[in-house]
């Protein structure tokens, strides 16, 4: 069973140390992912009616999505404040966007959770991959909707189902199937904490949100070979480096040669790996 219990500040401390600790795997990394979220990040734009000219909250920034999309969305008259809890990714979101040529961003380092916000200032807020790791999703929500303007809307995505979802639950059946690990999906915060969809529209109803509603989204990430899908992983997935570090060089050599024949299934004929993901987008209005 996962640990109900946790304490919030241990657990969002250690979240932001180990997002911190692959930083540099992401400042590396980050083109073949964002390719494939980027329709998932513009399919946000649409559910929250981000405009030109329009002011965007965009929490948990990571390395800068969606908040990139929506500085392009607003224009030079618009513009948007990116809020994530490590810094490391938050230095290599404000290099992309110097790189983009985007000046409309400002970066906030803080608890998203725990920041104070402005009331009735946002136009849209949008969530893509962070409210499933919020101890209180409904709190946190509530605050996000008294941030909105009257009739503003908010856009949250969030994983599907693990066994929809390879991206994450592939290394991990493996560790759990063929390296006797245990599944490191604890109840509580975790990346498919929201993964059921009357769940997700729950906690936005719960919170005040109107209008509420949700469908899938595929999300496709694609890889030049087995080798280039396991480099990436090793380097911007913070639970594998860290259960690698604990690991012993031969229990280390084990789990990446049986990742690389579990991912095998997913490589078409020109060795290209293609992983096919079910997010869950919802959207709801002040």
């Amino acid at each position: 069973m996962g640990d109900t219990h946790i304490d919030p500040a241990v657990f969002k401390a250690q979240q932001r140390e180990q997002w911190s600790n692959v930083a540099q795997g992401w400042r590396r990394r980050w083109a073949a992912f964002e390719q494939g979220a980027q329709p998932l990040s513009d399919r946000m734009m649409n559910l929250a009616h981000v405009a030109p000219g329009q002011r965007v909250l965009d929490v948990a920034t990571g390395i800068g999505e969606p908040a990139m999309t929506a500085a392009r969305q607003v224009g030079p008259s618009g513009s948007v404040v990116a809020i994530d809890q490590a810094p490391q990714m938050l230095a290599v979101a404000r290099e992309r966007m110097q790189a983009a040529g985007i000046r409309t961003v400002e970066f906030v380092e803080g608890d998203a959770e725990a920041a104070t916000l402005p009331l009735d200032s946002f136009d849209a807020v949008v969530c893509r991959w962070g409210l499933m790791f919020f101890h209180d999703p409904v709190g946190a929500l509530a605050r996000f909707r008294n941030s909105l303007v009257p009739r503003g809307w908010l856009a949250a995505a969030v994983w599907g189902e693990p066994s929809r979802v390879p991206m994450i639950s592939l290394p991990f059946s493996v560790l759990s199937r063929e390296l006797g690990q245990p599944p490191s999906l604890p109840r509580g915060p975790s990346p498919f904490a929201l993964s059921e969809p009357r769940r997700l529209e729950q906690v936005l109803r719960d919170a005040g949100f109107a209008n509420v509603q949700s469908e899938p989204f595929p999300v496709t990430f694609e890889f030049a070979s087995v080798d280039e899908l396991l480099g990436h992983l090793g380097e911007v997935s913070a639970p594998i480096r860290m259960i690698m570090a604990t690991s012993s060089p031969q229990d280390q050599a084990e789990f990446w040669k049986k990742l690389a024949d579990a991912a095998v299934p997913f490589s078409d004929a020109d060795g290209m790996i293609r992983l096919s993901n079910e997010c869950l987008v919802a959207a709801g209005q002040r």
